[in-house]
């Protein structure tokens, strides 16, 4: 998505009334409007690298998240006890982006953008839960900074 005149104007003009009620708090109204600009480019980039990434394998972008246990199993429902916050607990602690596929309804792919680089934390859940886990060439999320991490069904 890029940002077009009309929405440009529009944040110069929600920007520089901001600034006047919190006495100067948005400095420079054109590297703010060229900030916010790159950063809808770069979100598009990413969701098109993440739609690519899914058409190479057969799988499609998930907007629902799901749990190890899950793509472990193949199952696309929940248990109830079964949260999100249980998901973040059961990864090494520097994950921050996650990113879910599926092939049709099922869970065909966690990946992770992490700054852990060590590989036996992510060897160690794929062993408890039964998973293959690959480490892929980049991060597209935050090149040389995170690397990326695929979790998908053993076989």
């Amino acid at each position: 998505m890029t940002c077009s005149k009309s929405d440009i104007q529009r944040l110069r003009e929600s920007w520089e009334s901001e600034s006047a009620k919190t006495n100067r708090w948005f400095i420079d109204p054109d590297r703010d409007t060229a900030y916010m600009a790159a950063l809808e480019e770069l979100k598009r980039a990413r969701r098109e690298i993440r739609e690519e990434f899914a058409r190479l394998y057969g799988w499609r972008v998930s907007p629902s998240w799901f749990t190890l246990p899950q793509l472990q199993g193949g199952s696309p429902g929940r248990r109830r006890d079964e949260t999100f916050s249980s998901l973040a607990s059961s990864l090494p602690g520097s994950v921050r982006h996650v990113e879910f596929y599926r092939d049709g309804r099922r869970p065909a792919a966690l990946l992770v953008h992490t700054y852990q680089r060590s590989g036996r934390a992510h060897a160690a859940i794929a062993k408890r839960f039964g998973l293959r886990v690959e480490r892929l060439a980049f991060s597209w999320y935050f090149p040389h900074n995170c690397i990326a991490v695929m979790y998908t069904r053993g076989r």
